[in-house]
């Protein structure tokens, strides 16, 4: 130990050796730690996996659901991918191919024309980073309002 201390009084360019190095990667990790993570780049990366049970409407002949999925696809940040089960669409959330599900049943367009509360199921996954997680925990409010401005634009 006395080796070093004697080297570095003796030496002071061996300081500046070890201090320059050291001063550089700690304003390099400062600014990389405090910058904000871009929100689309994140929500790129965040699939939707959606599952349609909507039976649709007989006069008019029209499916909600369809009409909502293909809405939600162009306003959401986020891609979405379309099952044919909630069971794939589950398996898929488990395999983290998807970060979350979203199911429309069966009685969608009923409820939407009348006066019934949308029912809507939303599932997203637990194991994801916090980063994922947040912009997840936002996608109710963000898929309840892309509802009610669909319905508001699309509904007959």
């Amino acid at each position: 130990m006395s080796f070093i201390a004697s080297a570095l009084r003796e030496r002071p360019i061996l300081r500046g050796a070890l201090i320059v190095p050291s001063v550089i990667a700690l304003i390099f990790s400062l600014f990389n730690l405090s910058a904000a993570p871009d929100p689309a780049a994140l929500a790129s990366h965040i699939t939707i996996a959606t599952v349609n049970h909507d039976a649709g409407l007989p006069f008019p002949p029209i499916n909600v659901a369809e009409r909502m999925i293909s809405g939600l696809s162009q306003r959401l940040p986020m891609p979405l991918q379309t099952y044919g089960s909630d069971a794939e669409a589950r398996a898929a959330l488990e395999g983290e191919d998807v970060q979350a599900v979203l199911i429309f049943p069966q009685e969608f367009s009923l409820s939407v024309s009348g006066s019934d509360p949308v029912p809507l199921t939303l599932i997203t996954s637990g194991s994801l980073t916090m980063a994922v997680s947040q912009l997840t925990g936002a996608l109710p409010g963000m898929v309840e309002s892309g509802v009610a401005a669909a319905v508001q634009l699309n509904c007959p």
